[in-house]
């Protein structure tokens, strides 16, 4: 398979032989798996499996690299994520330091010991616009969750439907020079992610979502993929 299409930097189909450590990113990054972090047949959204993580020291990586660097401009994090635990803060994907300060931060997007979602874009040194949604997950089901910046707005999407907004007008996002994490935030080594994620993608230079939407029924780049809109305003 190959990326949908130019905009996409990172995708993760999560799909390959049960227990496999291998985690085929169709861009052609390498991502190393560290703790227990591993393909799991039991559970997926599409395709055949997804990426498994247990909570205790399970996460994929990749190293830094331009494609993560969004600058001022549109982009879209989106995935399926299936947590195991509530009341828990868990860092599910992101880049960063190991000591998680804010100039060192891009975007890390967190489900909080509150269930709510969080989403924190640093910028400009110490700053950091924080997202933070109304609504909760606190059932263990599977849930489309996107992170989208549209011109001076960034919103986060629960299953398609908008719950947290930010302004950004004016700001440009840090260039981090640390991993992009998936399982945690980054190398920020504690409250990582206990669960399942599948479908992971990075995609830079469009906003895919600008308003509420039906979540994609398909994996992505295959018929009726609804997640591969092109924006062009």
């Amino acid at each position: 398979m190959a990326v949908d299409d130019a905009y996409t930097k990172a995708l993760l189909h999560m799909d390959g032989a049960d227990t496999s450590t291998t985690f085929t990113d169709e861009s052609g990054k390498t991502w190393t798996a560290s703790g227990n972090a591993q393909i799991d047949t039991a559970q997926k959204k599409f395709g055949t499996a997804s990426g498994l993580f247990d909570g205790t020291g399970d996460y994929i990586d990749t190293p830094d690299h331009a494609d993560f660097d969004v600058g001022s401009g549109d982009f879209t994090v989106d995935h399926w994520i299936r947590k195991n635990l509530n009341g828990v803060t868990q860092y599910y994907c992101g880049q960063t330091s190991s000591s998680f300060t804010y100039a060192s931060t891009s975007i890390v997007m967190t489900i909080h010991a509150t269930n709510k979602l969080y989403s924190y874009l640093g910028y400009s040194g110490e700053n950091a616009v924080v997202i933070v949604s109304t609504g909760t997950i606190t059932d263990t089901n599977w849930h489309h969750i996107a992170l989208v910046r549209y011109g001076n707005t960034a919103t986060q999407y629960i299953d398609g439907v908008a719950d947290g907004t930010g302004d950004v007008t004016g700001l440009t996002l840090n260039n981090s020079a640390n991993k992009w994490g998936i399982g945690r935030a980054g190398e920020y080594a504690s409250n990582i992610f206990d669960g399942w994620v599948d479908e992971h993608r990075f995609s830079k230079g469009i906003a895919r979502w600008t308003t509420n939407f039906t979540p994609p029924t398909v994996a992505y780049g295959e018929a009726a993929d609804t997640g591969n809109f092109f924006h062009f305003f």
